[in-house]
């Protein structure tokens, strides 16, 4: 049951990355078209392809997301104040007037059991470091997709130059 459900999992998976790369590519591929009358060079369409995908601002956002998660985790709770007054007369609201008049002053701190703060902090570390993987996995993905994009331009562009050329 639990293979069934995980390999499930893997396919979705799977077929959201490729639709999100092939997506991504197909953009890449018109976005090329108009970088080259442009004149644009491999580094600016691989600056721009970074600067403008919309999955890697994505994951920048939640690994900032998962550094503050990071401090909070490893921080107590806040402390609670409480100031009151029990059984005060509503004929006079003299508070030494009845000796069941109470002042109540309070303060109230929770403590974590034992290290929970401690390995819910490393945990978060480790999915810091996990999203920080992600996206430099995602950067070279987007780079190379830039890439093939403005390599098969190139090609067609060169092409075109050739054919032109035996023409004439």
């Amino acid at each position: 049951m639990y293979s069934s459900i995980q390999s499930k999992n893997i396919k979705n998976n799977s077929i959201r990355r490729h639709l999100r790369l092939s997506g991504l590519f197909i953009v890449l591929n018109f976005y090329c078209m108009s970088v080259f009358a442009a004149g644009m060079s491999l580094v600016e369409v691989e600056q721009l392809a970074l600067q403008y995908d919309p999955v890697l601002k994505a994951q920048k956002e939640q690994l900032l997301s998962v550094e503050h998660e990071t401090v909070a985790a490893a921080a107590w709770e806040d402390p609670n104040i409480r100031i009151g007054i029990m059984d005060v007369p509503t004929d006079s609201f003299d508070i030494n007037a009845d000796p069941m008049t109470q002042l109540e002053i309070g303060y109230q701190q929770m403590f974590p059991r034992g290290s929970a703060s401690s390995v819910m902090a490393q945990k978060k570390q480790a999915q810091q470091k996990q999203q920080l993987a992600s996206i430099n996995l995602r950067e070279r993905e987007v780079k190379m997709n830039a890439r093939k994009a403005w390599l098969e331009l190139y090609a067609q562009q060169q092409t075109e130059k050739i054919l032109l050329a035996s023409r004439q």
